[in-house]
């Protein structure tokens, strides 16, 4: 093919001169035969050795010095030395505060719970003390007086009108009508 100067493309020509040969064959047989055509081989996966890192806790990728320590320059190998001992003391000194936040949080889970049960038998005590109040109370209202003052003593017949409360004054007035 040639474009507007007049040069060919020398891609173009290879591929005009496969197509043709394409054709021609297609044409001559009724089947392609695409044995002609140079296929790419599928190219091999490749493993990258990882021969000279460890696994260490929490997908951590940590370099491995000593196995290629020669082909390290001294610097770098000083400072990866130095850095390897730094992050060492870094995840023990956060072990240690781990483990402390673990002790103190089961110390204080314990004394919620201590605390929890006191509050609920001091609270179980004082119930029962008022329910023996009560039934003392009942018992020697229950002894002494008349009916209708035995009534007028469990009735509350105070006037209470308020937003949401009714008036009892038409049980008042009924209750000093049959007591009389």
């Amino acid at each position: 093919m040639a474009d507007l100067i007049g040069e060919v493309d020398p891609v173009l020509a290879v591929y005009d001169e496969e197509s043709d040969e394409l054709i021609d064959e297609t044409s001559n047989s009724g089947t392609a035969d695409f044995s002609s055509i140079p296929v790419a081989s599928d190219p091999q996966p490749t493993t990258a050795s990882f021969d000279n890192f460890d696994k260490e806790d929490g997908d951590e990728v940590i370099y491995d010095v000593d196995e290629v320590e020669g082909n390290i320059p001294g610097p770098y190998r000083q400072w990866l030395s130095e850095h390897e001992e730094f992050l060492e003391n870094k995840r023990a000194q956060s072990e240690k505060k781990r483990e402390q936040c673990l002790e103190n949080g089961r110390d204080t889970l314990i004394q919620l719970y201590q605390d929890i049960g006191a509050a609920n038998e001091n609270r179980a005590e004082h119930n029962r003390e008022e329910e023996t109040k009560k039934k003392e109370q009942r018992a020697r209202e229950l002894e002494t007086g008349s009916d209708w003052e035995r009534i007028s003593t469990l009735i509350d017949l105070a006037e209470t009108t308020g937003q949401g409360k009714k008036s009892k004054s038409r049980m008042r007035d009924l209750i000093f009508q049959l007591k009389n």
